[in-house]
């Protein structure tokens, strides 16, 4: 009877671990930064440079395991600041087996003010080549796609969708004025104003164009922003 009992309990057990591991609900969630190759780090463990896929166990039989549906997403990059992102998971295997997003997108933030410097003497070479052309080049459909998208989403008020979409647009092709000038003036109009990223893209403006009509009225804005920095 005992053994009888013995085996009993042993199957049981073995049946409560394949349940458990059924259980677990895993999603694949893949990282990118702007700007890339940012280094990746999951509740402290490095995952690569992103873009970056891993995979995240968002939920356990019965919810017997909180512990890992909790993550820390932080992306490091030398001259950037740390962008920290907290994901915490609320479901349930039979719920919503897929809590995030397919893809998560990090934007940095540069130092101040040497990650600045840093960026302004890689763009140098940008800004020379196009104040030397004489035909300016035109913009890409893509780029175009992104400033049409950007310019509606101002309409409608949301402008931190079209900042985003003015980034998409520079990082398609960063030597277009026009860009920059714009985020920079939508940038200080977020919820949360970001100065220091304003005075960046007004410096790449006046370095790409710098007799402009309103290049005046441009650095006067930078003066005004960098009030604003702390």
């Amino acid at each position: 009877m005992k053994r009888i009992n013995a085996l009993k309990k042993s199957v049981l057990l073995v049946l409560a671990l394949s349940v458990l591991l059924v259980g677990c609900t895993t999603q694949m969630v893949r990282f990118e930064t702007i700007p890339d190759k940012a280094d990746i780090y999951i509740n402290g463990i490095p995952q690569g440079k992103a873009p970056v896929t891993a995979k995240l166990v968002t939920d356990s039989f019965l919810g017997l395991d909180p512990a890992q549906q909790k993550f820390m997403i932080v992306a490091k990059m030398d001259g950037y600041e740390d962008k920290q992102l907290d994901l915490v998971s609320h479901s349930f295997i039979y719920n919503d087996p897929e809590p995030f997003p397919g893809t998560i997108k990090l934007r940095l933030r540069r130092t101040w003010p040497d990650g600045y410097n840093a960026e302004l003497r890689k763009f140098q070479p940008v800004a020379r080549q196009y104040r030397e052309s004489r035909v300016k080049p035109s913009l890409p459909e893509e780029a175009r796609k992104c400033k049409v998208q950007a310019d509606f989403a101002i309409e409608q008020k949301r402008f931190e969708d079209a900042s985003d979409r003015y980034a998409d647009a520079l990082n398609i092709c960063p030597w277009w004025p026009e860009g920059h000038f714009n985020r920079a003036l939508i940038l200080v109009m977020l919820k949360r104003p970001d100065y220091k990223e304003a005075v960046m893209e007004m410096k790449k403006y006046l370095m790409l164009v710098p007799n402009a009509p309103d290049a005046r009225a441009a650095q006067d804005k930078i003066y005004q922003w960098e009030s604003m920095v702390k």
